[in-house]
């Protein structure tokens, strides 16, 4: 999906949940390397997940 660049949409009969999370990472060397949380995003979307 991502080579071709097209969108497809699934109908989905039922209602499912689900979380978004966002982090910042990227490879080096095949080792993946996550950066702090300089935003702190992943601190307001923890909080509003316990909510």
């Amino acid at each position: 999906m991502l080579q071709n660049k097209r969108t497809k949409f699934v109908e989905i009969k039922k209602e499912v949940a689900f979380h978004l999370l966002y982090w910042t990472a990227w490879s080096e060397n095949n080792k993946l390397i996550f950066k702090d949380d300089s935003d702190t995003f992943d601190a307001d979307l923890y909080g509003k997940l316990q909510s």
